[in-house]
């Protein structure tokens, strides 16, 4: 597998976690399950870690396919800026899922709020990890 069909196959993972994630928070604050939430946070976690992953094979990925015809580095700086701006979202998102993961858990005030911030989060990187991947 080179590098090129390692970033395709590896950034298609934080886009859906990111969205079953959100999904599943709503679910949770709808049905005021607290282990429907940790499911829900838990998977907005995975999603930054796999946007990690994500990212770090790009550079790969762009030198695959800088040896291929028709080859446009503007669209490549393009998608690459687009995805250090998804990369950060996606681990603003999984900090915030933390830290209300953390609130929830210690059953404190704060948790309804850093939830409801964290939901926000996601659909937010949701949408930005669709943009860049697409």
């Amino acid at each position: 597998m080179n590098g090129a069909q390692l970033h395709l196959v590896l950034n298609h993972v934080p886009v859906i976690l990111t969205a079953v994630s959100a999904v599943i928070l709503l679910w949770g604050w709808y049905s005021r399950n607290a282990d429907i939430k940790k499911v829900g946070l838990f998977l907005a976690i995975a999603s930054a870690v796999f946007s990690v992953f994500a990212f770090l094979t790009g550079e790969p990925a762009e030198g695959v396919l800088e040896k291929l015809a028709g080859f446009s580095e503007d669209l490549v700086h393009a998608h690459e800026e687009a995805g250090e701006f998804a990369l950060v979202a996606a681990i603003v998102a999984g900090v915030a899922a933390s830290v209300a993961l953390y609130f929830l858990k210690a059953k404190t005030k704060i948790s309804s709020v850093m939830y409801i911030v964290t939901f926000v989060l996601v659909i937010f990187t949701s949408s930005v990890l669709l943009r860049t991947a697409h």
